[in-house]
């Protein structure tokens, strides 16, 4: 058996095809132009209908550096999704928190929070030397571990192993599969981390869910529990 069979049945055997509805979130993407971060509402790391965008107009981005300076950036409106302008090239996160509402969720009423992070291609490689824990409850740090690409989930800084999290983009190198797959389901670790083969090229759209049993009210519309999105996108293509 070639070595990439074998890790091909490895990552299936974790993985399984997501049966969550499609459902939309902020995802913040940095593609061939470096001084533009993009971001959009969807189902992944792409753009969808303009008009998703309208809730989180006037929302700030923050820019991240490795050295823990954090600067807010404005955003504009664009024709497929909203643009901010990145501040010098140091190596970068950078998060937008958009603020909860109260939505129906399997029958039951929902606070849904959600976030975004990307990094600039600068940081490639490095992303887990910049911390974004103070910016976001339910973070996701990608790290580099040898050949592979390992993904922890934290809630409020510590391991999240009761987190979801899913991923779409290519995840097997070109010689095995070339383009996109389905979005997977992760089986997180008791460290809350997932590993597989890094990827040579492409854009991975990845996101963490993490439920909170708690009652609320928002805006005057009750709910019974708080779910909390977080997703990250990671061009490797960069």
């Amino acid at each position: 058996m070639k070595p990439y069979q074998i890790s091909l049945t490895a990552l299936l055997m974790a993985m399984f095809l997501s049966s969550t509805a499609n459902a939309h979130f902020p995802w913040l993407v940095i593609g061939n132009d470096p001084g533009r971060v993009q971001i959009y509402v969807s189902e992944s790391a792409a753009p969808d209908k303009p008009e998703f965008l309208k809730n989180l107009v006037g929302v700030p981005v923050q820019q991240i550096t490795a050295a823990g300076d954090t600067k807010e950036l404005s955003t504009a409106v664009g024709e497929t999704s909203l643009i901010a302008t990145p501040l010098g090239n140091t190596a970068s996160a950078f998060v937008l928190a958009g603020a909860g509402r109260v939505l129906p969720f399997h029958g039951k009423n929902t606070l849904m929070n959600s976030c975004g992070k990307t990094y600039c291609p600068s940081a490639n490689g490095k992303w887990n030397t910049i911390d974004s824990s103070n910016h976001v409850e339910l973070d996701i740090v990608p790290r580099v571990d040898g050949d592979k690409l390992t993904l922890q989930v934290l809630w409020h800084g510590k391991p999240a192993v009761d987190a979801e999290l899913s991923l779409k983009g290519p995840i097997f190198s070109n010689e095995v599969i070339a383009g996109q797959v389905s979005r997977v389901t992760a089986e997180l670790n008791d460290k809350g981390e997932f590993s597989f083969t890094l990827p040579k090229s492409g854009l991975l759209s990845i996101r963490a869910s993490y439920t909170e049993q708690t009652k609320g009210e928002l805006d005057g519309k009750e709910y019974v529990r708080v779910r909390n999105n977080s997703t990250l996108a990671l061009n490797l293509s960069n």
